[in-house]
C-alpha cells in the first residue's frame, strides 16, 4: 500500500480567530539527546527555506527572519469533500473545539474533544491560512506520518543538523526550542542486506528515473572493465594486456580492484577479495553500479588516506554504515533540513562532504605496488588524482570565488521550479530547485568536453618560416584535464596548409607522443604531428608504458592542464618559395583510450555500447575545440627585445613606429638564426645599464652573418661600444667605443653622416632610460671594419643642451648591408619617432642603384669605334640572339629606343664630323634623361 493510500479518510474545516496573534523570534538550542550537552556549529535550518543559521558554542541559536505565532482557533465542519484518489473524505462532527498553537503547520498534532466519534488526535496535512485573519482550511488525518514544510508566511517546522548525528526537528513555538539530537554510531555489520534502488525509487522516483542506466549504474556492466580484468567483455577483449593473464599481481591478487569502483557493493562486504562478477552471471549488486547506498551510506572519508582504492573500511580509510539488527537505519545526505523518518529504509543524517569526499573513494587512489594496503607509503604510484587536482585548486578553496564541488557541476540542478525531493509526503514539500540535484551523473559527456577547454593563438611568417603559437587554457573543468583513469587523453592537433589546401612542411620539435598511435594520420594515428599529448603515462619502472594503474611503477610522462591553467606551445612550418600561407588549425580531441590498446582489444564501442568516437573520422576521437587561425602577413623587420624596459620601453616604440611606416613586425625573445630567418631588416634593443642585455659570442657572429648575407642590421645599447665584451659583430658595425660614457645627454643633435644618412634638422631632446644616471657610449666612426670604409657619424650629443658633443650614433654603409648603431634609445628620441624610423628604413632599402654606361660603347669593350657600329646593327637585324650589355650605351642619340637611327648616329659621330654623343659620354656615368632602358653591367 503506498503513503499516499495511508493519507485517506480526512476532513475538510473552517477555522476561525477567537484570538490575537502574536508573533516572537524563534529561537532555541541543539543538544545532545543522551548527554544534553550544547552541541556547537550544527546547522539549523526553518524546514524548505533558505533561512538558516548555525550554532553558538552554548548551542544558541537564533532564526533572523522567522517568527512563531500563537491563538486559540475554533473548528466547524465543511462536509465530505473526495480526494485526489476518488474517495469520500472521512467528517469532522464536532461544531466546535480549541486549542493553542505556536503556528499552523503541517505535521501539527490537533485534539478535537467532545462526544464525537471523530474525537481524537488529528496531524495537521495541509493548511493554507491568511496571517491577518485565520481564515483557511486544514486537512487533517487521523494519526497518520507526515512532516512539516515552510507555509508561506508562518512559522513551520526548524531542523537541526550535524555530521555525527542524526537530524532532529520540533515545530516552531514562542519562546525558546529544544532540538535534542541523537549521535549517529556507523556500524558495519555483515549480515547488512543493500537496499535496492526500487525502495529508494518509492519515496525518490525522479532520482530513480536519473541514476537508471547512468553512467554510474552501469560500472558494472562495462565491457572494457572486463577486457582489461579478464578479457571477456568483447569477442577480442582477450588480446593486448589481460589483468588475469599478464599482471604481476595475478597469481598472488587474483581479485585485483575493478570491482571496489565498478561493483562496489560486493567489494564492500569483502574488500580485496572479490573479483568482478562473471560477466555471463551478473549479480544483482553488479548490475547496480554505483548505487543508492554506495554513496549515501558514506559517513566520513580520512583524507590523511584519501589514496586507498575505492570505498576502503580498513585503516580507516572509509567510514561506510551497515547498520546492523535492532539499529537505526541511516541516509547520509545534503538536505539538512530533512526530518523525515521510514525505519527501517530512511533515517536522515546531514554529511555536507558528501559533495566532495565521497567522490574521492573512487576518484583519488594510489597504485598499491606491493599490495600491503598501504596506499600513501613511497613507490604507490598515483594513478587517479582528481579529487586532489580539485582540492588544490581554487574551485576547492571554499574561501575562493571560483569554489564548487564535484557534486556541484556534475549532479547540476534538474528543475526551474519549485519541486519535491520526496513523494511520500502528502502533500510534499516544495523545495528550491537549486537545491535538488539531478543524479544522472556523468563526467566525459559532450556538454563537459565542449566546455572544457578553449584554445587561442597566433601565428606570424617571417621569410619562409611560419610560427603558430596555441595557449589551451582549461576554463570550464574543476580538475586537471584529462583526469581520471589514465587510458583518457587528449589531443592537441597543430596544422598549417598553404593557400592551395596543401599542409605546409612541419619544422619544429613540439611533437605528439607516440601514445596517441604511430601510423597513417589520415587514420589517427597521431604520434610524431605537430601538436602536444596531454595524458598521464605510467611505466613499469624500466621505462616501458603499462596499460593500467596495477602495473605502475612510476610516472612517464604527466602533461595535463590544470584547473584554470594555460599550457602554451609553439610550432614551426616552411612555407616553400613562391607558395603563401592559407589555412591554420588546432583541434582538441578527446580519446578514451590508447590508439594501441583500441586496436589490440579491437573495440568499436565504449565498454557501455555507444559509438566509439576514437575511430570516427574526420577528427578520431572528440572534437572538443577547434582553432582557426588567420593567416598572417609575412614579417618584414625583426625586433629583437633584448632590454628590460624601465622609464624607456625602446621595444615598443620601435615596434610602433615600424609598423606605422607599413611594415610587419615580430618582437622576439631570443636571438637566434631560426627567430631572424628571412627577416628583410633585424632591430635588436639591448637597453640601457642596469637593464641591459649583453650580446653573447652566438648572438654577435649571428648579426655578422646575417648582415653579410645582406641583412641591414640596427643595434642600440648603452654599453655595446664602451663596456661590454667585444663580439665577432663588432669587426661590422663601422664603429669604436670611445669611451664608457657620460650622463650628459639630454638632446641629441642630426648630422649628415656624408655616407648615405642625413639626420641634419631632426635635433630633438633626449629622454634617458635611467634618469640622471643614463652613461651613454661616447663612439667613433672607424674605416677599416670588413664592410669597407663608408661608415660616418649620425647622431651628436647636444652641446646646446650642455651635452659635451660626443658621437652616438653612426651609420655605416657596408658593402654586405647598411648598419646603424646608436648609444641611446630609439624611445627616449623626443621627436617624431615615426619620421626617424622612416629615415632609417629608406637608408636601410635604398633604390635601386642607377646603371652607368658610357654612352656609345655597345658592345662594351671600354671604347667607342665602328665595331660598336657593326655589333649594333647585329643587335637589330643579325637575327643571332646577339644582346647588349647595356641598351642605354646603344642608345646613342638618347631617344629611349634602339634602332637603325642610332647606329648610323655612331658612324656619323667618328666619320662625319658629328657634335658628340649625349652624356654620359667618354666616361662611365648615369643617365642624366631617365627611361625605361636599362643595363646588364655597369662599365668598368
Amino acid at each position: 500500500m503506498s503513503f499516499r493510500r495511508l493519507l485517506m479518510g480526512v476532513a475538510i474545516v473552517v477555522v476561525s480567530s477567537t484570538a490575537t496573534l502574536t508573533f516572537a523570534q524563534i529561537t532555541g538550542v541543539v543538544r545532545d539527546s543522551a548527554t544534553t550537552d550544547p552541541i556547537e556549529g550544527a546547522l539549523v535550518s526553518l524546514q524548505s527555506t533558505n533561512i538558516r543559521t548555525t550554532t553558538d558554542a552554548s548551542g544558541s541559536f537564533s532564526l533572523a527572519g522567522a517568527a512563531a505565532t500563537t491563538g486559540t482557533v475554533t473548528f466547524s465542519s465543511t462536509g465530505p469533500e473526495i480526494d485526489e484518489f476518488g474517495q469520500p473524505r472521512s467528517r469532522i462532527t464536532r461544531s466546535s473545539g480549541s486549542f493553542v498553537t505556536d503556528g499552523y503547520v503541517r505535521g501539527m498534532e490537533i485534539t478535537v474533544a467532545g462526544s464525537s466519534s471523530n474525537d481524537g488526535i488529528y496531524r495537521i496535512a495541509i493548511v493554507s491560512p491568511t496571517i491577518l485573519d485565520l481564515d483557511g482550511f486544514f486537512e487533517l488525518i487521523p494519526e497518520g506520518p507526515t512532516a512539516g514544510v515552510t507555509l508561506t508566511n508562518a512559522p513551520q517546522v526548524v531542523v537541526a543538523a550535524v555530521e555525527g548525528y542524526f537530524n532532529g526537528s520540533v515545530v516552531a513555538a514562542a519562546g525558546s526550542n529544544t532540538i535534542d539530537l541523537e549521535a549517529t554510531v556507523p556500524s558495519s555489520s555483515s549480515s547488512y542486506v543493500f537496499i535496492s534502488e526500487f525502495q529508494c525509487g518509492f519515496c525518490h522516483p525522479k532520482q530513480l528515473e536519473q541514476w537508471t542506466d547512468s553512467p554510474m549504474q552501469r560500472t558494472g556492466v562495462n565491457t572494457w572493465v572486463y577486457d582489461v580484468y579478464d578479457g571477456t567483455g568483447t569477442p577480442g577483449g582477450g588480446g593486448g594486456f589481460v589483468y588475469t593473464e599478464d599482471s604481476v599481481h595475478a597469481g598472488t591478487f587474483p581479485a585485483a580492484e575493478c570491482a571496489s569502483c565498478h561493483q562496489p557493493e560486493a567489494f564492500i562486504q569483502d574488500p580485496f577479495n572479490t573479483p568482478l562478477a562473471p560477466i555471463g552471471a551478473l549479480t544483482a549488486e553488479a548490475l547496480r553500479g554505483v548505487s543508492c547506498e554506495t554513496c549515501h551510506k558514506v559517513a566520513d572519508v580520512d583524507e590523511s588516506l584519501i589514496n586507498a582504492t575505492g570505498i576502503v573500511e580498513m585503516n580507516g580509510a572509509v567510514t561506510f554504515t551497515r547498520p546492523g539488527p535492532g539499529e537505526s537505519q541511516i541516509m547520509y545526505g545534503l538536505l539538512a533540513d530533512v526530518d523525515f523518518v521510514a525505519q527501517p529504509v530512511m533515517r536522515a543524517a546531514y554529511n555536507p562532504d558528501i559533495t566532495h569526499e565521497t567522490c574521492a573513494t573512487c576518484h583519488q587512489y594510489n597504485n598499491d605496488h606491493d599490495k600491503d594496503f598501504d596506499w600513501e607509503e613511497p613507490g604507490s604510484v598515483p594513478a587517479q588524482e582528481t579529487w586532489s587536482e580539485w582540492k588544490n585548486s581554487p574551485y576547492g578553496d571554499p574561501l575562493s570565488s571560483s569554489y564548487a564541488t564535484c557534486a556541484g557541476c556534475h549532479m547540476a540542478p534538474f528543475a526551474a521550479v519549485p519541486i519535491s525531493t520526496c513523494d511520500a509526503l502528502f502533500p510534499p514539500i516544495e523545495r528550491d530547485p537549486d537545491t535538488l540535484h539531478t543524479h544522472d551523473i556523468r563526467g566525459t559527456s559532450p556538454f563537459f568536453l565542449d566546455n572544457a577547454v578553449e584554445l587561442d593563438g597566433d601565428a606570424s611568417q617571417v621569410g619562409n618560416v611560419l610560427t603558430v603559437n596555441i595557449d589551451a587554457t582549461n576554463t570550464g573543468a574543476g580538475h586537471s584535464v584529462p583526469t581520471g583513469i589514465t587510458l583518457r587523453n587528449i589531443v592537441l592537433k597543430v596544422e598549417a596548409f598553404d593557400s592551395d589546401g596543401d599542409p605546409l612542411p612541419f619544422t619544429g620539435t613540439q611533437t605528439i607522443n607516440d601514445a596517441a598511435g604511430v601510423g597513417d594520420s589520415a587514420l589517427g594515428y597521431y604520434g610524431g604531428d605537430a601538436g602536444k599529448l596531454y595524458a598521464k603515462l605510467l611505466g613499469d619502472g624500466s621505462g616501458n608504458r603499462v596499460i593500467i594503474f596495477t602495473e605502475a611503477f612510476e610516472t612517464l610522462y604527466n602533461e595535463r592542464i590544470e584547473a584554470l591553467s594555460t599550457d602554451s606551445t609553439s610550432y614551426t612550418f616552411e612555407v616553400p618559395a613562391g607558395e603563401t600561407v592559407g589555412e591554420i588549425r588546432a583541434r582538441m580531441i578527446y580519446r578514451r583510450a590508447y590508439r594501441d590498446l583500441i586496436d589490440d582489444k579491437g573495440w568499436t564501442e565504449t565498454g557501455l555500447g555507444e559509438v566509439l568516437e576514437d575511430l570516427q573520422p574526420p577528427y578520431y576521437g572528440h572534437l572538443m575545440e577547434e582553432l582557426l587561425i588567420n593567416a598572417p602577413e609575412a614579417v618584414t623587420d625583426v625586433v629583437f627585445a633584448g632590454e628590460i624596459a624601465s622609464d624607456v620601453d625602446s621595444v615598443s616604440a620601435l615596434t610602433a613606429s615600424l609598423e606605422a611606416n607599413g611594415r610587419v613586425v615580430s618582437v622576439v625573445s631570443e636571438l637566434t638564426a631560426a627567430t631572424v630567418a628571412g627577416a628583410q631588416r633585424v632591430w635588436v634593443c639591448l637597453g640601457t645599464f642596469p637593464d641591459n642585455h649583453q650580446l653573447s659570442v652566438a648572438e654577435g657572429q649571428l648579426l655578422a652573418d646575417i648582415n653579410v648575407a645582406g641583412t641591414p642590421v640596427y643595434v642600440e645599447s648603452g654599453d655595446y661600444y664602451g663596456f661590454d665584451p667585444a663580439v665577432a659583430f663588432n669587426d661590422y658595425d663601422g664603429g669604436n667605443g670611445l669611451s664608457d660614457g657620460d650622463d650628459t645627454l639630454i638632446g641629441v643633435l642630426g648630422l649628415d653622416s656624408g655616407v648615405g644618412l642625413d639626420a641634419t634638422g631632426l635635433d630633438a631632446i633626449y629622454n634617458q632610460d635611467q634618469a640622471a644616471n643614463d652613461w651613454t657610449d661616447q663612439l667613433e666612426p672607424v674605416t677599416t671594419d670588413l664592410g669597407g670604409p663608408d661608415a660616418g657619424a649620425l647622431w651628436a650629443d647636444d652641446t646646446a643642451g650642455g651635452g659635451s658633443g660626443y658621437t652616438v650614433a653612426i651609420y655605416y654603409n657596408s658593402t654586405f648591408a647598411p648598419v646603424l648603431t646608436q648609444s641611446f634609445e630609439f624611445g627616449g628620441f623626443g621627436g617624431d619617432q615615426v619620421g626617424l624610423a622612416a629615415l632609417y628604413l629608406q637608408a636601410f632599402n635604398p633604390l635601386p642603384p642607377e646603371p652607368i654606361f658610357d654612352r656609345g660603347d655597345c658592345n662594351g669593350d671600354s671604347g667607342i669605334d665602328i665595331g660598336d657600329a657593326v655589333f649594333e646593327l647585329d643587335v637589330l637585324f643579325g637575327g643571332g640572339g646577339t644582346t647588349a650589355p647595356c641598351d642605354d650605351a646603344c642608345d646613342t642619340n638618347d631617344d629611349g629606343g634602339i634602332d637603325i637611327a642610332d647606329a648610323v648616329n655612331t658612324l656619323t659621330q667618328l666619320f662625319g664630323g658629328g657634335a658628340g654623343f649625349p652624356a654620359p659620354t667618354g666616361t662611365c656615368g648615369v643617365d642624366p634623361t631617365p627611361d625605361a632602358l636599362g643595363c646588364a653591367t655597369d662599365c668598368p
